[in-house]
């Protein structure tokens, strides 16, 4: 929690001005589930947060109007797409697998209409603005900004302390230090539960390169981009299924990523 503070006030306030602009824009989605992909992409450019941070700014869109696509595709995309963090990970790491560590969220991006495709649609949300002079508006502004910042913050808040307690009791349960340097099928298996399950910062599945690369590859691929946080929020806003489906898909991303490496130390 003391480590995401920052990001997290960010994410609430930059929420609650979503959830305030976002029902005054003519077109909020589009008929094709490829668009909504598309423009949840785009939309992370200003964004830039990690999947915790950005958790609160999703269901701000959603509620704003903004389709699941949309909503799924700005939650990966966001943390996984990360100028910063790219220019960290192609440095440090071999090409072979800062490439695969782009074309993960590519992959994630391509899955988000079938991921979300039973989700149910976000409720239509107009606001008209006040056409009399400049005070009126101006304080409605300020009054609807802070009514959502007060909405947001008391149906996030107890999720992101839920997550951070949840989290650090995995952590504990399995530290790093604990990591066996012998790679096996069912290790992999759990670092990519755990990788997909724990809230962390951003660029902190850069930092884990002590470990075997098969492990590396599988927290690459999933420590960043997705969490238990994320899993409470799109539950609670989306439907539980959507989010149980897109945590699942990332640990079997980080799996597949985890094994076919270590398939190729073996065959090399």
């Amino acid at each position: 929690m003391w480590t995401n503070r920052i990001g997290m006030t960010f994410s609430l306030f930059f929420g609650a001005a979503i959830l305030m602009l976002l029902p005054l824009l003519p077109r909020r989605r589009f008929q094709s589930a490829a668009a909504n992909t598309a423009l949840g992409a785009i939309t992370r450019i200003p964004v830039g947060v990690c999947a915790n941070c950005v958790a609160p700014i999703g269901q701000s869109l959603y509620q704003g109007g903004a389709s699941s696509s949309t909503v799924l595709a700005t939650m990966i995309s966001s943390p996984m797409l990360n100028v910063v963090v790219l220019t960290m990970v192609f440095p440090l790491f071999p090409p072979a697998i800062a490439a695969l560590r782009l074309a993960i969220p590519l992959v994630l991006l391509a899955l988000g209409p079938w991921l979300t495709r039973q989700a149910r649609p976000a409720a239509e949300v107009n606001r008209e603005i006040a056409q009399t002079g400049w005070l009126v508006p101006a304080g409605m502004t300020f009054k609807q900004y802070f009514k959502n910042l007060a909405q947001l913050a008391l149906t996030t808040i107890p999720f992101m302390i839920l997550a951070a307690l949840l989290g650090a009791w995995v952590a504990e349960v399995i530290p790093a230090q604990n990591i066996p340097t012998h790679v096996t099928l069912v290790g992999i298996v759990l670092v990519a539960l755990a990788g997909t399950f724990l809230p962390v910062p951003m660029a902190f599945d850069v930092a884990a390169a002590f470990i075997p690369l098969p492990y590396v590859v599988s927290l690459l691929c999933t420590l960043g981009a997705f969490s238990v946080y994320p899993v409470l929020i799109v539950g609670r806003t989306i439907s539980w299924k959507t989010a149980a489906r897109v945590f699942a898909a990332v640990m079997v991303v980080g799996m597949a990523c985890g094994i076919g490496t270590a398939l190729f130390q073996h065959a090399w």
